[in-house]
This record gives structure tokens, C-alpha cells and sequence, in this order.
């Protein structure tokens, strides 16, 4: 039978041009991460303003988040039949397409539901956007530096809080938010393109013609780590990134009195302190083991969502402080979580595994996001029953540790 003519990516030979090649792919991997993360950062940044603009509580703002992740989750499990069966690049170009449309669409809605279907629309093609990226650093980067390379790709999350938050802020406040989307829609354009230009093919996964990806998919579902892995990345989903998130703007603003521009400032720090502490994380789970210093991180985490949550917030000072603990260990959990997973399938199967574990975070996402909604309300400009959402993420947390107990030692 003759080999496909189509251009795969190959390791260098030399040490040397191996590490050149693998930081180039990490590159524009981290690009890709930030320009993605930005709209996450962004529509984060905005619960305050669009409960105004559209006269809607907590409960409408959660349905705007869940509408992304729910079709996230939708699409990227659909996605899961075809992603080893393609260029891991075009198929990350076409999903990148997509998201800028949706972007787009975002920025022109003038309406709830218009804007709820622009989250949706977007959502369906973040999803796998989100798991290409994922599964192309676990396909080029060597297992002994992917805890290094998974860092650096998710210190793009450090740099998206720095910048998006701040500048959805600002262009906010001084225009509108539909610029702000419009704005954010050209940035991953420009990201496309360098894509486009500078990632290299990487074909070496694809499998033969005339596989079954459904069998190959059910397969999967009788691995014994298999079950226990989306167990694991379904409670990370919960212990605060859904759950404390989406709302931390609100809170900050409506009950610890923040001025906007010192809110900015809260994301600024937190996103400055993990891309520090990031680099530091990917060595330890390369030297110490990705198991061990994941459980380590996860525990500590309590600490910050506990004070950030439950413990009355009495200064300005007390907020920045713990609510920059809780991105450097947030971050710390999610980077270690990735490495762990990421090392532990292999090539032929990541893009099957990666695929389904993303759909079934962002449906765990979708759920925690839209309970808390429901969990909070807005009394006298306050939020209520923060706390509770507190004590969900940290029983989150707690589980967590105990899944992680049954995943192999690497």
C-alpha cells in the first residue's frame, strides 16, 4: 500500500533542533490558547454590565455562560468521531474559522437571545478548539518536558486575565461592548493567520481507512482509567472555575466594593502571579511526578476558595491578596491535572480521549455554572449566597483528591 503524500510532522534529529521545534509548536499553541482564553476572560469580565444592559439576575447570566459550554460540550463530543481522522492543524484552522464568527456575532447582538445564540454558536466550535490544542501539545511535545510545554500553554490563561479583563473593562466603559467583540474577533484573526503560516501539519495519528471510530470510542469507555478520568476533570471543572468565576466580578464589585478599575487590577495580579508560579509548576510535575503534585496543589487550593468565599472580605487588600492565591493555585490544579492526563494515553487515542473528556468538562461546566446561578441572588445590590457556591467548589475539591487516587501512578 502506498504512503500518503500529505506532509507529517516529524521530531528533529538532534537535541538541539528538537527543543527548537518543540518551543516553536508550544509558540503558537500558547498563541492559539491566549486568543482563545481572551473571550473567556472578557465574558467574564462583563456579568456585571450585561445584568444591567439586559435587566437579568444571576440566573439569566448563568444561562449566557452554559449556552457556550453546553454546546461546547455538544460538538466537542461529536467531535471525538472524526478528530483522529484528520490534519490536526486544518482541523484546528477550520475550528478557529468558526469561533471568529462567532465572535462576530456576539458583537452585532442587541437582543438576550441574540446574544445567547452567539454564545452558542461560539461555544460549538470552542469546544473543539479547545481540545485540538490540547492534543496537539500531547502529539509533539516529548512526556518528559510536557509538564514544562502544558505550563507555558496554559500561562496563556495568565496572560488572556492580564490583558482581557482590563481591556473588556476599559473599551466597555469608554465605548461599548459590542466593540470590545469586535475588537477581540479581529485579534483571532490575526492569530489565525499566524497559524495558519507557522504551525506544521501533524498527520502521524491518523488512523487507516475503514476503522470504526465508534467501536474504537466504546473501547475507550472499557479502559480502566477511562471512567475515572472524566470522573476527575468533571469535579476539577466544579471546584471553582465554573462555579466561582463567572460571578467574581459581580461579587467583587456589588459586595466588597470594587471599583472597576480596581477590578482590573484583582485580575491583573492574578494573571501576573500564575505566569510566575506557572513555570515553577511544570518543573516540579517533570521532577516530583504529575500524581503526587497534583493531589498537593489540589488540597492547598481549599485555602484560597474558602477565604475567598466564606471568610467575610474585609479590605481591599485581604481580596487581592486571596483572590490571587486562588488563580495561582486554580491554575497550579488545572496545569498538573492536563500533565496527568496527558501523559498517561497515547497518540492514536489522545485525540478520541481529549475530545469526550473536554465535552464532558464543559458539561459539568454548563451544570455547575447554571446551579450556581440558581444558588445566587441579588438582594439590596448585594450578592447572596456566595458562600454556598464556596462550599460546593470546595466539596468539588475534596472528591477530586479522592478520584485522583485511582488513577495510575506515572
Amino acid at each position: 500500500m502506498s504512503s500518503s503524500a500529505t506532509p507529517t510532522l516529524e521530531m528533529p534529529h538532534t537535541k538541539t533542533e528538537g527543543k527548537v521545534f518543540e518551543y516553536a509548536i508550544i509558540f503558537i499553541l500558547a498563541l492559539v490558547q491566549f486568543s482563545f482564553l481572551m473571550d473567556y476572560m472578557f465574558f467574564m469580565s462583563l456579568g456585571h454590565q450585561l445584568m444591567a444592559d439586559f435587566n437579568i439576575g444571576p440566573k439569566q447570566y448563568s444561562f449566557l455562560i452554559s449556552a457556550y459550554t453546553f454546546s461546547a460540550a455538544i460538538f466537542g463530543f461529536i467531535s471525538a468521531f472524526f478528530i483522529d481522522r484528520f490534519d490536526r492543524k486544518k482541523l484546528l484552522i477550520c475550528c478557529y474559522i468558526g469561533f471568529c464568527i462567532g465572535l462576530f456575532l456576539c458583537s452585532m447582538s442587541t437582543t438576550y437571545y441574540f446574544l445567547f445564540f452567539g454564545r452558542m454558536f461560539t461555544g460549538a466550535f470552542g469546544g473543539v478548539l479547545s481540545a485540538m490544542i490540547m492534543t496537539a501539545l500531547g502529539d509533539s511535545i516529548r512526556k518528559s518536558r510536557l509538564g514544562v510545554a502544558t505550563s507555558i500553554v496554559i500561562g496563556a490563561n495568565s496572560i488572556a486575565a492580564i490583558i482581557g479583563v482590563p481591556a473588556g473593562l476599559y473599551l466597555t466603559h469608554h465605548f461599548n461592548w459590542h466593540i470590545a467583540f469586535t475588537i477581540l474577533a479581529l485579534l483571532n484573526i490575526l492569530v489565525l493567520v499566524m497559524s495558519v503560516i507557522f504551525l506544521p501539519s501533524m498527520t502521524t495519528h491518523i488512523e487507516p481507512k475503514g476503522k470504526n471510530s465508534a467501536l474504537k470510542i466504546f473501547a475507550l469507555f472499557r479502559m480502566s482509567n477511562f471512567a475515572w478520568t472524566i470522573v476527575f476533570m468533571c469535579l476539577l471543572t466544579m471546584a471553582g472555575g465554573f462555579t466561582i468565576l463567572p460571578f467574581l466580578s459581580t461579587y467583587m464589585i456589588s459586595n466588597v466594593s470594587f471599583d472597576p478599575a480596581n477590578l482590573s487590577f484583582l485580575f491583573f495580579l492574578g494573571g501576573l502571579a500564575t505566569i510566575i508560579t506557572g513555570p515553577m509548576v511544570g518543573m516540579l510535575l517533570d521532577k516530583f511526578g504529575k500524581q503526587g503534585v497534583f493531589m498537593i496543589f489540589n488540597f492547598i487550593s481549599i485555602l484560597p476558595v474558602f477565604f475567598l468565599t466564606i471568610y467575610p472580605l474585609t479590605s481591599h487588600v485581604m481580596a487581592l491578596v486571596v483572590s490571587t492565591a486562588f488563580f495561582i493555585f486554580s491554575s497550579a490544579r488545572h496545569v498538573s491535572a492536563i500533565a496527568l492526563i496527558n501523559s498517561k494515553f497515547e497518540g492514536n487515542i489522545r485525540g478520541k480521549l481529549i475530545s469526550i473528556n473536554s465535552s464532558m468538562q464543559m458539561m459539568a461546566g454548563s451544570l455547575s455554572t447554571v446551579v450556581a446561578g440558581h444558588i445566587l441572588y441579588k438582594s439590596e445590590g448585594a450578592l447572596v449566597n456566595f458562600d454556598i457556591v464556596g462550599i460546593v467548589a470546595i466539596m468539588a475539591i475534596i472528591l477530586c483528591i479522592l478520584v485522583a487516587f485511582t488513577l495510575d501512578n506515572d
